[in-house]
């Protein structure tokens, strides 16, 4: 039996948009078209591909076709880039932002990594990422998810050391009293980078084991705009240590609690592809990535 690639092609426009009528824009093609041509592939094996209610969502098979075609695609571009050098391979990856603004793009620089690959990059949170990955969205990503999906590759990458960090002046106000140090905690300003952010909550849950809600806290959702608000001392917050050597050389950020770090382990998710510039990627930033993370 051959996989029907016009129904597959539909389902990954519709998971993509996340909209009948986009899908059929992007496929030149009406929507009644989309929808037929999904309900099409559905018979073929007998089961739904597609959860049709907001967000839109592959079924468990839908998921696994989707893998497979964006492997083919994958393979395909690498392909095509070998029969004509000047047609760069695409690569697409999903990570979290502080991976992206204090190591991974240093990497894509200081490597070469692009001269013979055009990147794709998504930004989320580390808990979130592999999802783009296991709908094929992706064909790597970055997640704090320690398990291989059914046929691919899962290697650790190494742990980002994050620090609880603020001012001395912010310390000065906030923490130099009488009070106990989870209380300072709850009472002072803190940073927290957007809805998903958890990290802040999580870290005083395992290191005081009391949970409590921040409820004085800054949004932030830029790691620049984070450190900035921290370096004002307008709030403390979980920072890698990476993106702050300097300011703690300087004496510009202190350590709030200088025994307790938080150490976020790193997954490289991929495909096992002979694509030869695929291949290359993947070892080259498992191996920096190595030398840089904790």
């Amino acid at each position: 039996m051959r996989i029907e690639q016009r129904g597959l092609e539909a389902l990954d426009a519709v998971i993509q948009t996340q909209n009948f009528a986009a899908a059929a824009k992007q496929l030149f093609i009406t929507q009644p078209a989309v929808s037929s041509r999904i309900k099409q592939l559905e018979a073929q094996f007998g089961q739904p591909l597609l959860i049709r209610t907001m967000p839109y969502k592959a079924t468990l098979l839908g998921e696994k076709l989707l893998s497979l075609l964006r492997r083919t695609r994958l393979l395909e571009d690498h392909l095509l880039q070998e029969i004509h050098q000047e047609i760069p391979a695409r690569l697409s990856i999903a990570l979290n932002r502080d991976s992206l603004e204090t190591w991974f793009i240093h990497l894509l620089h200081e490597l070469n990594l692009l001269e013979k690959i055009n990147i794709d990059i998504i930004t989320d949170d580390q808990e979130v990422t592999i999802d783009y990955f296991r709908q094929g969205s992706v064909s790597t990503c970055i997640s704090s998810y320690e398990k291989a999906l059914p046929g691919c590759e899962c290697v650790l990458l190494g742990h980002m050391d994050y620090l609880l960090v603020a001012t001395p002046d912010f310390i000065q106000r906030h923490f130099h009293n009488k009070k106990t140090i989870q209380e300072n905690l709850a009472n002072a300003p803190v940073l927290i980078f957007d809805n998903r952010d958890r990290m802040p909550e999580q870290y005083v849950n395992h290191f005081f084991q009391k949970p409590f809600i921040f409820n004085n806290y800054h949004k932030v959702p830029s790691v620049q705009g984070y450190k900035h608000f921290v370096l004002h001392s307008y709030g403390y917050g979980l920072i890698p240590r990476l993106d702050i050597e300097k300011e703690l050389a300087e004496g510009l950020l202190l350590e709030i609690c200088p025994d307790k770090h938080w150490l976020m382990p790193l997954y490289w998710h991929y495909w096992q592809l002979p694509a030869r510039h695929y291949q290359i990627f993947i070892e080259t930033v498992i191996q920096q990535a190595k030398r840089l993370l904790i």
